[in-house]
């Protein structure tokens, strides 16, 4: 799209990094969304969530944590499925407290 002058939208972008996750490739899902920064889109909560469940269901805590700060930086909560994924992912990897 880029290639012919259109610039992707946040949906789009959610679609693409929703696909990614869910499909473990967890690494391309999260260059797509650091291109997403620099076109300069602001995330939404939907945008969040998908990062949040997607890093919990990699394990990678260390950037999920840093997702759910950027986004409470931005006045969004998460939503029931987050804290679930979360609450699994840490109890998962013994992390109960």
């Amino acid at each position: 799209m880029k290639k012919f002058g259109v610039k992707p939208r946040v949906f789009l972008y959610n679609r693409i990094i929703d696909a990614l996750m869910k499909t473990e490739n967890f690494d391309l899902a999260m260059t797509v969304y650091e291109d997403f920064k620099r076109d300069g889109l602001v995330e939404e909560s939907v945008t969040f969530m998908i990062l949040i469940k997607g890093l919990c269901k990699a394990g990678r805590l260390e950037e999920m944590f840093e997702i759910l700060e950027k986004m409470r930086e931005n006045f969004w909560r998460p939503d029931v499925f987050a804290y679930t994924s979360m609450i699994r992912t840490l109890v998962s990897e013994g992390n109960v407290d």
